[in-house]
């Protein structure tokens, strides 16, 4: 069923109203499948409830952006229905969640985002291809690929380059890094 006259509904804030009782919460969300966005910071929802919001999301599959920061802590078991509905809904690749997570769990999410915000570009299994194909590459394993170490690889893999190819890339990839600064360049 679509909510009358939010079938076109697509972001939804109740930042800052105290909110506490989901279940009025759970029925929009129930009827607006076409979210992208839900704003629900600076409520008082407990773990119990953030869960139940979570596995409603689970089926939002337009949904980009979830913020629940400023709610109470989550527990354990709150955070990995989070984690789940992140693994299972790939769309969703911001969420905040500032003093509602433990920061122990932070990275986690975080990588998990990430890889939803990357999977319409490669998939996971891609990224875990390419990721090895780099530690194999990476004979010096600076964390930063040499166009020698390139060169070597793709002779010994059988795959033509032209080693003007790999300099260029290289300069390129330098002249990026230099002009974006070291706090925005972004390595495997």
């Amino acid at each position: 069923a679509a909510l009358p006259g939010g079938a076109g509904l697509r972001v939804l804030r109740l930042n800052r109203l105290g909110l506490s009782n989901v279940k009025p919460l759970l029925d929009v969300l129930n009827m607006s499948r076409n979210l992208e966005e839900v704003h629900l910071k600076e409520n008082n929802f407990d773990s119990q409830s953030l869960s139940c919001v979570f596995q409603v999301l689970t089926f939002h599959k337009e949904l980009r952006t979830l913020d629940i920061a400023y709610n109470p802590p989550m527990t354990c078991h709150a955070v990995q229905c989070l984690h789940r509905l992140l693994c299972r809904n790939t769309s969703l690749d911001s969420v905040r969640v500032t003093n509602t997570v433990p920061p122990a769990y932070h990275e986690a999410l975080k990588v998990r985002t990430g890889i939803n915000r990357h999977a319409a570009v490669l998939t996971h299994g891609e990224y875990t291809r390419l990721k090895g194909m780099f530690e194999e590459i990476n004979i010096s394993q600076t964390g930063r690929l040499q166009p020698e170490e390139l060169v070597r690889w793709c002779a010994a893999s059988g795959i033509p380059l032209k080693r003007t190819a790999v300099f260029a890339a290289d300069h390129a990839v330098n002249l990026r890094t230099s002009v974006a600064g070291p706090a925005q360049r972004q390595d495997m």
